[in-house]
């Protein structure tokens, strides 16, 4: 099954059915940042297409594993999705991106019946004061889809590890589900190293604490965010990044693994 672009759409590139197959997706200016092709923007969209291609929307996103080789062009891509049921109440679901022939990116979704968080919770975030007080954080201008607040500073001042986060949350209040906790992040992740080098996303596994349904995800206040270098190297990082409700309730943590480059 292959469906057509949409050609009116601006935050969503594609116009997917309910039955799972391909879906034709274009790469447009939005995935085209400063710093080059907006990884964690197509892992937004291949999250999103992924749950909205699940056979019934009884299934909930449990933990995802994104990988990603090669950079795409401003011209539609296929996205390929296959099901496969591996006990009566879970299900894998696994995405594939191609653009003139070529693999793109791909995206291993676990999807239950009966949702449990993937693993343990992260702790209660750090106390940062209200996030109104705080500068604002754009990097770059595509960072202006969020309003972002910055507390890098006393987050680094409190730990021994490089740490970078703060408070982020849609400039334009919707449903938060677990397709957009890579672009919550990545204000923080297109920050430059503490050498001053930029970071490339190549891999990144998601574990969700709170389903898609639950009012942790309905709020249109502020998500804290915070980013810690677990593991670094003269040309890569382990990061991980957690993400908390404006109630305080954990909802996601992201394990990412980037490339360091001075471009």
């Amino acid at each position: 099954m292959r469906t057509s672009v949409s050609p009116n759409s601006t935050r969503e590139p594609w116009q997917a059915e309910s039955a799972p197959g391909e879906v034709q997706v274009r790469l447009g200016n939005r995935y085209h940042g400063q710093l080059g092709f907006r990884r964690l923007v197509l892992a937004e969209t291949l999250i999103a297409l992924m749950q909205q291609q699940m056979p019934a929307p009884s299934w909930r996103l449990r933990s995802a594993t994104l990988k990603f080789a090669g950079y795409a062009t401003r011209a539609p891509a296929s996205v390929i999705t296959v099901h496969r049921a591996v006990f009566p109440g879970s299900m894998l679901a696994n995405v594939r991106l191609i653009q003139h022939g070529r693999m793109l990116g791909t995206c291993v979704g676990a999807f239950e019946r009966d949702w449990r968080p993937a693993v343990a919770p992260p702790p209660v975030p750090p106390a940062l004061g209200e996030p109104h007080r705080l500068p604002p954080l754009q990097n770059w201008p595509e960072d202006a889809e969020n309003d972002c607040r910055d507390a890098s500073s006393r987050l680094q001042a409190q730990s021994a590890l490089a740490v970078l986060g703060g408070f982020a949350r849609h400039r334009e209040p919707r449903r938060v589900g677990a397709e957009h906790v890579p672009t919550l992040l990545e204000p923080w992740l297109a920050m430059p190293d503490p050498l001053g080098r930029w970071r490339e996303v190549e891999e990144i596994v998601l574990e969700m604490h709170a389903q898609g349904s639950s009012s942790e995800m309905h709020s249109g206040g502020y998500y804290q965010v915070v980013v810690e270098r677990r593991e670094w190297s003269s040309e890569t990082e382990r990061l991980a990044g957690s993400i908390w409700s404006p109630a305080g309730k954990p909802v996601a943590t992201a394990h990412l693994v980037t490339r360091l480059t001075d471009l």
